[in-house]
């Protein structure tokens, strides 16, 4: 008995393949184009923050807006997503999180699970960075106290959460701290810190925007020799230049 196959017509094969390579595409574009944390509603970003125990392990209450972090090595941190520390070592070079003309702001990044994990008898915080006096979003021209230190999670110590905080200033201040620049890893002076107490320092309200990410220990890579795409610029007007 002879088998009969029966072929598509050409015009519904067309449309099959189509769609094909339609959500192929779509899938491709979700994965390289990050979302955009500055899309999260406030419930959202109070769930993420719930989740994740930020609240109340950092926070009391949840900011109502987020910040969007840009690293040169074109990762973003996303409210929880895992990123590479690697990735994350040198200090993002932009932040967006809606600021107003003519405020400053106060950045502070805390690592909440460091001290914790690897000494239990440290208490608080580790303090990664802390920046105050910023405005239009323009990190370089702040006041720096802390400079950056980017994550290092260490081997057996699980996921850490890296915590990005970012305070309205009634005006611009004057810091008591010292300035405390870029040492090994583990500066004894970071440890113990807590944001809550610190803003508390200098009568700021809870923070107004946030983000963070997760990292945990991973072998180190192979260096990657691929030249960096070149940084977007911040917009910034002519009378906060010509400072």
């Amino acid at each position: 008995m002879r088998q009969i196959t029966m072929q598509l017509p050409y015009h519904v094969l067309f449309i099959e393949r189509t769609s094909i390579l339609v959500t192929f595409l779509i899938c491709l574009y979700l994965k390289i184009i990050p979302a955009d944390p500055l899309k999260k509603t406030p419930q959202e970003i109070e769930s993420a923050l719930k989740k994740f125990k930020i609240i109340p392990d950092v926070l009391d209450v949840a900011p109502k807006k987020a910040i969007k972090i840009y690293y040169e090595t074109e990762v973003f941190p996303d409210f929880g997503n895992e990123l590479n520390a690697e990735d994350c070592a040198t200090e993002p070079y932009m932040m967006e999180w809606g600021a107003e003309e003519e405020k400053y702001y106060l950045l502070v990044m805390v690592d909440p699970d460091y001290a914790s994990q690897n000494d239990s008898s440290q208490q608080g915080q580790y303090e990664h960075s802390v920046v105050g006096n910023i405005q239009f979003e323009n990190l370089q021209r702040g006041t720096y106290m802390s400079d950056y230190h980017g994550p290092n999670p260490q081997p057996n110590t699980g996921y850490h959460r890296y915590v990005f905080l970012i305070y309205e200033q009634p005006y611009e201040l004057e810091f008591a701290e010292k300035r405390l620049t870029w040492p090994k890893y583990g500066d004894e002076r970071r440890f113990n810190f807590s944001a809550k107490r610190y803003a508390a320092k200098y009568y700021l309200n809870p923070p107004i925007a946030c983000n963070f990410f997760v990292s945990k220990w991973q072998p180190p890579r192979i260096k990657n020799t691929t030249t960096l795409k070149p940084r977007p610029t911040p917009a910034y007007p002519w009378w906060y230049l010509a400072h």
